[in-house]
């Protein structure tokens, strides 16, 4: 069966960026085109599929109990759903016709759980090898570690609707594309950053000091183009070294064994080659 890929790279490329994972990090072509690649950097911010939230806007009104025991509902319906239903969701969000999603429904559920697991253990390894902690690929939980059951009866926060029009940035505000500090308007096209802007701006959020900062800022964008096509470990001693992270490149090039950057590239690639198969109407085996 053939399926269009449109939605498939809607869906997979929807973030532009992510904090948790190596800066700027991007496929190399030997290993595969970087759409693949996306969704397995996307899983080291988050689970690799999605779920649903409440995006608050400046009218929303104050919680109410309705308001709580619908959240509830939602999260029940949520706890419930397996990783199969939450990819198709987010595929039919994406714009899948019923020709798409028909196949989507074809693949078995063990493909989706694999995926997710594989996505977790991939965000999770490289959060630990940027905090110094060598990873064992094996031990990685595949449940998700950042995100701790609920007790009965909380609902997510709400602000509370004053009125005013929220300023860039505050809590609550939906995001918005554009320029920085700046939404953009209905109509505009979104604005596509060179990886050496989002790595500027990647290292802003990571409280990179100003003085660093404005180094990258003064660096030829040759030397952010080359990150693309880096493997794991160059990669990560590339990143730390154009942050000027001595202690990082040490950790990088002489604690970590090359067998674990093997085995994450060897994970990456597999799970690179599943959604790719998915990609063009096949059923990926993993």
């Amino acid at each position: 069966m053939k399926v269009s890929v449109q939605f498939f790279a809607a869906f997979l490329l929807a973030a532009t960026s992510v904090s948790a994972g190596p800066l700027g990090r991007r496929a190399p072509d030997s290993a595969g085109d970087a759409l693949a690649r996306r969704q397995t950097e996307v899983a080291a911010a988050a689970p690799v599929f999605p779920t649903l939230s409440v995006v608050p806007t400046k009218t929303t009104p104050s919680r109410t109990e309705d308001d709580e025991e619908e959240e509830e509902e939602e999260l029940q319906k949520r706890q419930n759903t397996t990783p199969k239903d939450r990819f198709i969701r987010g595929a039919q969000r994406s714009g899948a016709n019923a020709t798409q999603v028909d196949f989507l429904r074809t693949v078995p559920d063990d493909v989706f759980q694999k995926l997710r697991d594989n996505g977790r253990k991939i965000g999770q390894a490289f959060r630990l090898l940027n905090n110094g902690t060598v990873p064992d690929l094996a031990a990685l939980p595949t449940n998700n570690p950042n995100r701790p059951p609920r007790p009965t009866g909380t609902g997510r926060p709400r602000p509370t609707g004053t009125g005013q029009p929220r300023q860039s940035g505050q809590p609550g505000q939906p995001r918005q594309s554009g320029q920085p500090g700046q939404p953009r308007q209905p109509g505009q096209p979104r604005q596509r950053l060179s990886i050496k802007e989002r790595f500027i701006r990647n290292a802003e959020r990571k409280g990179v000091a100003q003085d660093r900062l404005q180094t990258l800022r003064n660096t030829p964008d040759s030397e952010f183009e080359s990150l693309r096509t880096l493997g794991i470990k160059d990669h990560l001693v590339k990143v730390s070294q154009l942050l000027g992270d001595d202690a990082k490149v040490q950790f990088f090039t002489t604690t970590v064994p090359q067998a674990v950057y093997d085995e994450l590239e060897q994970l990456e690639t597999k799970t690179g080659e599943a959604f790719r198969a998915l990609r063009t109407g096949k059923i990926p085996t993993l």
